[in-house]
């Protein structure tokens, strides 16, 4: 069983337990966040929509076939395009949080 998880909520400085809860929005993404009790202030943990949810895939996919990377040309092929979804992965993240707001 796990601990329950404390914050202090940046809107009241009051302290509660986390609480997340699961959205689904009208777009098709899934927000995950929790709420203040106390004040009511959202915080989002995070946003997800196909789009991201594929590309984790790949993602998965490439660290695979990192570790069975024979030359460092394709080693360092595959980091790189790893490192492109990431970022790709977080701008997209961070542009559902916006609209989210």
């Amino acid at each position: 069983m796990s601990q329950p998880i404390n914050a202090v909520c940046d809107g009241c400085n009051k302290e509660f337990e986390v609480s997340t809860q699961v959205e689904n929005t009208e777009d098709g993404s899934e927000k995950n966040y929790f709420v203040c009790p106390h004040c009511g202030k959202e915080y989002v943990a995070f946003i997800i929509n196909q789009s991201i949810r594929t590309k984790q895939a790949e993602m998965k996919m490439l660290w695979r076939k990192l570790k069975s990377a024979t030359t460092l040309k394709q080693h360092n092929k595959l980091h790189e395009k790893i490192e492109q979804l990431e970022k790709s992965i977080k701008q997209e993240i961070q542009k559902l949080k916006e609209v989210a707001k």
